[in-house]
């Protein structure tokens, strides 16, 4: 038995990814998920400089006005340095330190007699979006400018909320591997985000099966700031007899009107040599108060009406979207799974998309018995992925509006391609 379940508990460490009122509001030219970085390098004028004095401003046909931003500080590794690191109060610019401003909070270029008002250096930040679109933004350390009082996020550590613009996500009892609440204007969408994880070994003969019943992850340290939540969350999973399996560490990302999920999936040696079979399921099943609500995909053809009653997707057979949308009255929720990992968009895992639709067949554990508009993606033969490290990243999003074009709109809104130029104007 013990054996057993440390089988399981490797399987799902090493080749699961931790899944985890209307707002009016004008997101501009931009869209809802652009976000300008720069990193200090880009405007070397500022290394070594004070954080607190550095201002971002845009021009309108207002005049000069200071919006939200924020630095996040980084290692010489680039990874995010958070509250309780080595280093985590410093308040200078360093070149690896991270600058970030949303795309929808940039402005005009302004003329040459309107900078004059600046005093000492000033960078001027050009971002050109996927459809053209040109905003700008003005970095400075001019300290006479007031700070923007707006935050687009915030956390809530006592009930272990994550809040947008227009949404909520938040976990079962302090379990960050448990994800129940996925609330957008103020309705909860969710059931759950579900994780079946079945391995077999001696041709089948002996099975396992592990749920996201069976992670234990507990948020480690986290920086709020008004552009964006940064959290690092350490997961384990569940053996027996008290045991648990190693911890893996991972990042959420929380945007105004999306979340980023970056994995690195790490495979320890060739399962294959261990085990028969091994099939993952990742899906998110929705809760009966989206009923009514649209689900659509670039394989869904025409989209489910999520009811609570069986449909044909078998137009989705052996195909991968790379994004869905669920639009319906609470609002809509966009998600994406990218791999841009060359070694991982190679490897030999036959991978698909799944959609159920049928309250009347339970699929515990689960809040709401049955399967309501449940989509996700199954992968199968992962038994044969070879021994490394592979990265992707999960996206969830939340836009204000939903475009006529649809989820093929909203990705692009949210890949790009971005050009972003920074020069020194002042």
């Amino acid at each position: 038995m013990r054996f057993k379940n440390k089988i399981a508990a490797l399987i799902f460490c090493f080749l699961v990814f931790p899944i985890i009122s209307k707002a009016s509001f004008n997101t501009g030219e931009m869209g809802p998920f652009a976000v300008l970085q720069i990193k200090g390098k880009d405007v070397s004028g500022f290394i070594g400089k004070s954080i607190s004095d550095f201002r971002m401003i845009r021009w309108s046909q207002n005049g000069f006005e200071a919006i939200p931003f924020q630095v996040d500080l980084k290692s010489e590794k680039d990874a995010y340095i958070l509250p309780g690191d080595p280093d985590d109060s410093r308040n200078v610019l360093n070149p690896n330190d991270e600058i970030a401003v949303m795309g929808f909070d940039l402005g005009a270029i302004a003329n040459e007699s309107a900078m004059e008002i600046f005093e000492g250096l000033v960078y001027r930040l050009e971002m050109t979006g996927p459809f053209n679109q040109k905003m700008f933004a003005y970095f400075t350390s001019d300290s006479r400018w007031p700070i923007s009082p707006r935050h687009y996020v915030a956390y809530d550590h006592k009930s272990r909320i994550a809040s947008g613009v227009n949404y909520r996500i938040g976990v079962t009892n302090g379990n960050e591997g448990l994800t129940e609440l996925v609330e957008v204007n103020g309705i909860n969408i969710i059931d759950r985000l579900k994780l079946r994880a079945r391995a077999s070994i001696l041709f089948e003969k002996l099975q396992f099966v592990r749920t996201e019943n069976d992670v234990i992850a507990n948020l480690k340290t986290r920086k709020v700031g008004p552009v964006r939540i940064l959290r690092r969350i350490d997961f384990r999973v569940r053996v027996a007899l008290g045991l648990t399996s190693p911890t893996i560490e991972r990042l959420s990302i929380t945007y105004p009107f999306h979340m980023l999920f970056p994995n690195d999936l790490k495979v320890p040696f060739r399962p294959d040599s261990l085990f028969s079979s091994i099939k993952v399921e990742a899906l998110y099943d929705f809760n009966p108060k989206v009923r009514g609500a649209k689900l659509d995909c670039p394989y869904c053809g025409n989209g489910f009406i999520v009811d609570g009653k069986p449909d044909d997707a078998s137009s989705l057979k052996g195909k991968y979207p790379k994004w869905f949308t669920l639009h319906g009255d609470f609002g809509t929720l966009f998600a994406s799974v990218k791999v841009d990992d060359p070694t991982a968009l190679k490897l030999p895992v036959v991978k698909f998309a799944v959609y159920e639709d049928d309250i009347n067949d339970p699929d515990p554990p689960e809040g709401y018995p049955g399967k309501f508009g449940m989509f996700g993606y199954r992968l199968e033969k992962m038994e044969k992925i070879p021994r490394g490290i592979y990265s992707f990243l999960v996206i969830m999003g939340f836009p204000p509006e939903y475009p006529p074009e649809g989820g093929a709109h909203l990705y692009k809104d949210l890949y790009g391609p971005f050009i972003v130029n920074v020069c020194q104007v002042k």
